[in-house]
């Protein structure tokens, strides 16, 4: 009798067993959609400093500060009539030298003069008779001709700041492209 008892006792734990295997098979079915976003938690605590930097150089590729600036008094020089040209500079440092050089193409850089920035990082200069607009130079004379065109004026500083700016000129005739277009 104590076989029978355990084979119904046994019977009785596999059928629950079973009904049980069977209630999780059938109860699974395909995934439900995703649930909706939920609140953005709040803010973390601000990291610590990061350590600092190399310092970096004072001007780009082209070696001209982003800093450095120049200017001329005029934005157009009529050869044979304007004699000389202003070039102003600012955003230099103080104190530093600065070398101004005309530029007429790769081959020919001529030094005009050289300034020295002030406590603000400005300067000016206007050449001198060493370099003049002339109409055309005279037979023997140490200048050298310089047609109707843009040329650039450099001022480049002996402490790293540089900047280019452009200058034209144009003989007396081209003036005339340049008075009021809309004049009839």
């Amino acid at each position: 009798m104590n076989s029978l008892v355990l084979v119904k006792k046994l019977g009785v734990i596999f059928g629950i067993f079973s009904m049980f295997i069977l209630t999780i098979v059938a109860c699974e079915g395909p995934a439900g959609a995703a649930g909706a976003q939920g609140a953005t938690g709040a803010q973390g605590a601000t990291g610590a400093q990061g350590a600092a930097g190399a310092d970096g150089a004072s001007a780009d590729a082209s070696g001209l500060s982003s800093e450095a600036s120049i200017s001329v008094n005029k934005g157009v020089f009529v050869i044979g009539s304007d004699v000389r040209f202003t070039t102003y500079g600012k955003g230099f440092i103080p104190g530093e030298e600065i070398l101004i050089d005309f530029v007429v193409d790769n081959n020919k850089v001529v030094s005009v003069g050289g300034a020295i920035a002030d406590e603000s990082g400005e300067w000016s200069y206007t050449p001198g008779k060493r370099f003049q607009i002339v109409p055309s130079p005279k037979a023997g004379d140490k200048y050298f001709e310089l047609g109707p065109g843009v040329y650039l004026v450099k001022a480049q500083g002996f402490t790293g700041s540089a900047a280019v700016t452009p200058i034209l000129f144009v003989s007396k005739p081209d003036l005339a492209i340049f008075e009021n277009p809309m004049a009839e």
